[in-house]
């Protein structure tokens, strides 16, 4: 890929989106010299990409085109061939510039791949999906959306395949996954039954799919696995989880209904594509250490994130961002620290999401003691949007809540209210995560 002619062999316009930042991760770990770009480098993925020893640049030049001349140019869907100056550039220039869907649908016809979709859950299953591989001796790597180590050389890939505008619907995937369906992305999915119709579509891309029972009825053809109640994951009084029908008991690390039902979506995943990719079923031990590796996931970045904990205040912070998410959210905190005052920042993500699901999200965050709503974060598609639609809106829905236009007005007034006991979480899918660092610092220098 490389030749004297060009000094990077791949250019990523949208670096630090956390798909993008691991393609980036993936390309250098083979030996491709690697950059990119973003509006800011002020991410949590930038640290990763340097270390990678991928150079991270803020802002978008013309002129850095013209310097670099990459071999092949890779961009987010957050931003557009037409109006990127850099991708504008790359197109007058010659070089090849392709999203970063077409780039990941490339990639999965050329390695064995593991996709994992779903409406929920696709980040913790295919971070699960990796740790089960690994204990078995598979080396994967992950295109997914959160940083995972990246191997210098994969046996195969597990990737987190988006229906957002249908985009996992150009995926060859091997095996498929599917941990479950719920309408999002109204913007592209005007209904339940249109998101359900994609899912089937993608389901028949792959040589074997596996979905949990509640969603089997998704179609009748033969490649779906998991026919009726076969296979469950259930609590036990002592708080641990058995697998059904194995009756193989584990105690997951992160607790939730939904962190049971990513576990077996996992398990499965695996196991299918055990079988049916590799020639054999898991034996009994194999499968004990997998479910086991499974449980074993404490979370990763913005998923159920344990951020620290000051003045008797735990720090959390989530990327839920769709109602059906929080509840879940919530409800896990409350098992997971019963008793203790729930504080709820949220920033609602993206306006066609906010008016569509406007009072499901109301009645999920009244699950919480105190609710602090920011602005909606406008995803860069919604930039010319005349919709006026605040998150004043949904904060009127909510008796137990205050709206902040601000960060600073977020943070004074959550920093005066908490107090020992409480849980601080950060919630959506926007920026205020590092309001969560901002809080448990102040914790911290006001008890010190």
């Amino acid at each position: 890929m490389t030749s004297e002619s060009h000094q990077v062999d791949l250019y990523c316009v949208g670096i630090c989106g956390t798909g993008l930042a691991n393609l980036a991760r993936f390309y250098a770990a083979q030996g491709f010299l690697t950059a990119g770009s973003d509006v800011s480098t002020d991410y949590y993925t930038a640290e990763g990409l340097k270390d990678a020893g991928i150079a991270v640049y803020a802002g978008f030049s013309r002129e850095r085109i013209r310097e670099l001349i990459p071999v092949r140019v890779v961009y987010s869907a957050a931003y557009h061939p037409e109006s990127n100056v850099e991708l504008a550039e790359a197109r007058r220039a010659g070089i090849p510039v392709v999203s970063y869907p077409q780039a990941v649908a490339e990639l999965t016809r050329q390695y064995d791949t593991l996709c994992v979709a779903g409406s929920h859950g696709k980040t913790t299953t295919s971070v699960m999906v990796l740790q089960g591989l690994k204990a078995l001796g598979i080396t994967a790597a992950g295109l997914i959306g959160t940083s995972v180590p990246m191997p210098a050389a994969a046996d195969m890939l597990v990737v987190e395949a988006c229906e957002y505008r249908r985009h996992f619907l150009a995926y060859s995937p091997r095996t498929a996954v599917i941990t479950s369906m719920d309408h999002d992305h109204v913007d592209c999915f005007p209904d339940l039954s249109s998101c359900e119709e994609a899912f089937l579509a993608f389901a028949r891309r792959a040589e074997h799919t596996v979905v949990l029972p509640k969603y089997a009825d998704l179609g009748t053809s033969a490649e779906l696995l998991v026919p009726g109640e076969r296979y469950r994951a259930v609590n036990r009084q002592d708080g641990s989880c058995l697998f059904l029908p194995w009756n193989i008991s584990a105690r997951c690390a992160v607790p939730g209904r939904h962190i049971r039902e990513d576990a077996l979506s996992a398990v499965l995943g695996i196991c299918g594509h055990m079988k049916h990719r590799r020639g054999r079923s898991l034996t009994r031990e194999e499968l004990e250490r997998v479910i086991q590796t499974v449980c074993s996931y404490q979370g990763a970045v913005r998923r159920f994130e344990t951020l620290g904990e000051a003045g008797g205040v735990l720090f959390m912070d989530d990327y839920a961002h769709h109602p059906a998410e929080i509840s879940a959210v919530i409800e896990s905190l409350r098992e997971y620290a019963p008793g203790r005052r729930l504080v709820v920042d949220f920033v609602p993500h993206t306006i066609s999401r906010t008016r569509f699901f406007l009072k499901e999200f109301a009645g999920a965050l009244r699950k919480a003691d105190a609710v602090c709503i920011q602005e909606i974060y406008r995803s860069r598609r919604e930039e010319d949007s005349t919709d006026g639609l605040s998150g004043l809106d949904l904060a009127h829905l909510i008796e137990n809540s205050r709206f902040f236009p601000d960060y600073d007005g977020a943070f004074h007034w959550l920093h005066s209210i908490l107090q020992p006991g409480d849980v601080m979480l950060t919630l959506g899918a926007g920026d205020n995560r590092q309001l969560g660092f901002s809080l448990l610092h102040a914790m911290q220098e006001r008890n010190q």
